[in-house]
């Protein structure tokens, strides 16, 4: 019994310690939203170049699937929604 009350006690201070503040909290999800963007940006380079030396038939092919996807609406917004987040539309 003693052992889990020690234990308990532990961990509680530990998830104290490993607490964000709210101005670091802001900060990493700032910075988690730039890294995401800038995969974003990398993959539609990469398939709008693909789009760009295809084959006219095939270019038109990629291009639906591309706008049926969203990702050309992904990458022209500021902040990628997430649950809980402000919009600033």
């Amino acid at each position: 019994m003693q052992g889990c009350g020690c234990t308990a006690l532990v961990v509680a201070v530990l998830a104290r310690k490993l607490e964000l503040s709210r101005a670091e909290k802001h900060v990493h999800n700032f910075m988690t939203d730039n890294q995401l963007m800038k995969r974003v940006g990398i993959k539609l380079r990469l398939v709008l170049s693909t789009i760009f030396y295809a084959p006219q038939l095939y270019r038109q092919v990629l291009l639906r699937r591309v706008l049926a996807m969203g990702i050309l609406s992904v990458c022209l917004s500021v902040r990628p929604s997430r649950p809980g987040a402000e919009t600033t539309e």
